[in-house]
């Protein structure tokens, strides 16, 4: 990689003009984050302030979204760590690559908080990132894709580790990114996958659910099977009307599956769903073939399906494994693992300390038990900071959004953990590209909790 730690020669007389101009004018250069945090947000710089020189050396200003399960961790359907605990991993990987970049302006960070209960906290969520001045917004969890529209409206580019309706990734002025393919890629690759293995039988059912991106993925899984010839039932889950909801339909769900033959079911929804069907559904016999088209192959969704699931066969275009197949993986693996052990720099994760019984107010409803939250969360975060880092490189330190959302497509390979490098194209705003199958197991291989995924056959 070539020495990248200072600006290329315009740049660096642009800067020095706009020095001396500041000098003449003994007007004082405005700070880069001079706004403060608003209510729901834990807002903080990795590394001291940066300045913008004009419009020169604009610096990268990062808003990470995270959702506030506070309230619900309790009841096992979510994992357990606070906002706070998610903010400081990406406060420790922010901090990796500020200190490798010497010679650029430190990218900041502000971590904002969506309550997935309140559809209207999305919103929020939108304004207070635009309150903030950001320019780029990720996200490794699963927010609403609809409330994209309002970032990429205001010009920031949008990078989530999720699946995207091709919608989404082509529509709003190209400033949405995703490492997996589109919702409706995934679906077509998985339904091409099971057939060529045939592990198919040729009366099929599909479950999806009715929540926007994952009914289109689920409509175009139903499209494949259909012109390949297969007779498919399709049942579409109202994960609107509530966890309640969908427990009083699910014998119905089971029962009208039966009543249809179907002698294997295809799923493209997320793993509470899976897992309040699963009784239900294993009545019946048949297998089941899950489609990632809503994190049901990360860490957290394989230890939430358990041993009920054992063997269950999935689609995805990731390479969940304990194993790291790169240096670069290998690197976020490590720092993964100090930072759920406590042992990442404390200057990096903020006040959090994994080794200590008594938790900061601000860690709200952290378990003061927890000293390595297993599979709770992975290390997406690193293939974000990875991107976003490539982009800057490319832009010598310039972190407005338009810079980056031009950058990212013109990188020939970026690296990703837990999958194969890849490349952002003009026309394809995903990284990943090749859909593999992995099978749920329980044994040595798995490394943080009871279950996990491993690559089929392995």
């Amino acid at each position: 990689m070539p020495d990248l730690r200072f600006p290329s020669a315009i740049v660096a007389v642009t800067v020095l003009i706009a020095l001396l101009a500041a000098a003449c004018s003994s007007t004082a250069v405005p700070e880069a984050n001079g706004k403060s945090a608003t209510a729901g947000t834990e807002s903080g710089s990795t590394s001291p302030t940066a300045t913008v020189l004009g419009d020169v050396l604009e610096p990268a200003r990062l808003a990470v979204l995270v959702p506030d399960f506070e309230n619900l961790s309790t009841t096992g359907l979510v994992p357990t760590l606070s906002v706070a605990q998610y903010g400081d991993f990406w406060r420790a990987e922010l901090t990796a690559y500020n200190a490798g970049h010497p010679g650029f302006p430190p990218v900041d960070l502000d971590v904002v908080s969506w309550d997935p209960l309140t559809p209207e906290s999305t919103q929020q969520a939108c304004r207070e990132v635009l309150d903030l001045g950001a320019t780029v917004v990720a996200t490794t969890a699963n927010f609403p894709e609809s409330g994209y529209r309002c970032f990429s409206d205001a010009g920031l580019v949008v990078i989530t580790v999720g699946p995207v309706t091709r919608l989404r990734l082509t529509r709003f002025g190209g400033l949405v990114f995703s490492v997996l393919p589109s919702r409706e890629t995934l679906a077509v690759q998985t339904i091409e996958a099971l057939d060529r293995r045939g592990l198919l039988p040729t009366s099929v059912a599909l479950i999806g659910n009715t929540q926007e991106g994952d009914r289109q993925g689920a409509d175009a899984a139903v499209g494949t099977l259909e012109t390949l010839g297969y007779a498919v039932h399709s049942e579409q889950v109202q994960t609107a009307l509530g966890i309640v909801e969908i427990r009083r339909d699910a014998s119905g769900i089971a029962q009208r599956i039966g009543d249809a033959g179907a002698e294997a079911i295809v799923f493209a929804s997320n793993a509470t769903v899976a897992n309040e069907l699963a009784p239900h559904l294993r009545q019946l016999g048949v297998p089941v073939f899950f489609i990632d088209i809503d994190g049901i192959t990360t860490l957290d969704a394989a230890r939430r399906l358990g041993p009920l699931w054992v063997n269950t066969v999935a689609a995805t275009a990731l390479r969940p494994t304990s194993s790291p197949a790169s240096e670069f993986e290998a690197q976020c693996q490590s720092r993964f693992r100090q930072f759920i052990r406590g042992e990442a720099d404390a200057r990096a994760v903020g006040n959090w300390d994994a080794r200590s019984s008594q938790r900061p107010a601000s860690n709200r409803g952290a378990p003061v038990d927890q000293v390595e939250p297993s599979g709770d969360v992975g290390y997406h975060e690193c293939t974000i900071v990875g991107a976003l880092g490539a982009a800057l490189e490319v832009t010598d330190g310039v972190g407005s959004s338009e810079a980056i959302a031009d950058a990212l497509v013109q990188i020939p390979t970026i690296p990703v953990a837990l999958g194969e490098s890849g490349q952002f194209k003009p026309n394809q705003h995903w990284l990943t590209n090749e859909v593999g199958l992995v099978q749920l197991t329980a044994d040595e291989r798995c490394a943080y909790s009871e279950t996990c995924w491993v690559e089929l056959g392995s």
